[in-house]
């Protein structure tokens, strides 16, 4: 069963990361995990030798005053789970300088995390072709899965139970590794699996015909190839019983689609972490997803399985 020992929550203080809190603290009090709580604050870099004057007291370098002021922030954020008995002693703040996505990756690193948590708001059109989002960043140099929550997702982000659990499959290294973390999260509950196939069938493939036995259409020979190797793929890991679910068309709108219809709990993923030029004009169908899939959506590469 999927048993972290240290979860690391990256939060900015909006909505999204109220939520990504909650589902955090939910997975540390089901384990008995370490919750890491951390915030990062970019330094005052245009005007560091700044002084802020507040009421009542003294001048203060501008850099002081950022750091006081997300400490303050950060103490105010956790302060409804530092109550929490189930959490007490285990929880743990930190407020550091830098950029999000190359301090979260190294925090993780420095302390051991086995999960990262953060939110996301689905930021699209040109600004995210420009910028990535913080979470697409982190996906590419997290060192161990990665679990998106959006902020307009389900009212509860994440059950202690958890029974729909969907799992893309593209027969690649990266998907055995995505349903051996989805397996764990599930307890070993095959059942509570269900691994989908999308077909990318070319829009001429409706009136083509395949020479197979009385003729088929080429739409429905696909279909049927990719459901026998599903069927393999699930054979060789492990998890029949599984339920199966072939698609045809767009990767991304089609899981995302299931993942609503189905009121999937939880989406498990690999990526292979395109990098470079290709990625900003194409994007990956695992960042499509965590932008638009309406609960929580776990992100593993092949490596973290090596």
């Amino acid at each position: 069963m999927f048993h972290p020992a240290r979860i690391l929550v990256a939060v900015d203080f909006g909505g999204s990361a109220r939520r990504a809190l909650t589902a955090a603290a939910t997975l540390a009090r089901t384990h008995g995990a370490a919750l890491d709580v951390l915030h990062v604050y970019e330094p005052p870099y245009y005007a560091p030798e700044a002084l802020v004057t507040l009421p009542g007291q003294g001048p203060m370098p501008l850099g002081d005053y950022v750091k006081t002021t997300a400490e303050a922030q950060m103490s105010d954020f956790t302060a409804p789970l530092k109550a929490d008995s189930a959490l007490h002693g285990r929880m743990h703040a930190h407020v550091v300088p830098g950029l999000p996505f190359q301090e979260i990756p190294r925090h993780a690193r420095s302390t051991g995390a086995d999960l990262i948590v953060l939110g996301t708001h689905g930021r699209r059109g040109f600004a995210h072709v420009l910028l990535g989002s913080v979470a697409e960043r982190v996906v590419r140099d997290a060192p161990c899965p990665l679990m998106i929550v959006r902020e307009a997702g389900s009212a509860e982000p994440l059950p202690k139970r958890l029974d729909r659990v969907l799992v893309p499959v593209d027969f690649g290294p990266d998907s055995g590794v995505a349903v051996k973390t989805a397996l764990d999260f599930v307890g070993g509950r095959v059942e509570a699996l269900n691994l989908v196939n999308v077909v990318a069938v070319p829009a001429y493939t409706g009136d083509v015909m395949v020479p197979r036995g009385s003729g088929l259409k080429l739409a429905q020979v696909l279909h049927d190839d990719a459901l026998t190797e599903l069927r393999g793929f699930a054979e060789a890991h492990g998890v029949q019983g599984a339920a199966l679910h072939v698609l045809q068309g767009s990767a991304s709108e089609g899981l995302v689609r299931l993942a609503t219809e189905d009121d999937a709990q939880l989406v498990v993923m690999g990526t292979r972490g395109r990098h470079g030029l290709a990625h900003y004009f194409v994007g990956s169908v695992a960042e499509r997803v965590l932008r638009h899939s309406p609960c929580p959506v776990v992100v593993v590469r092949a490596m973290y399985g090596a």
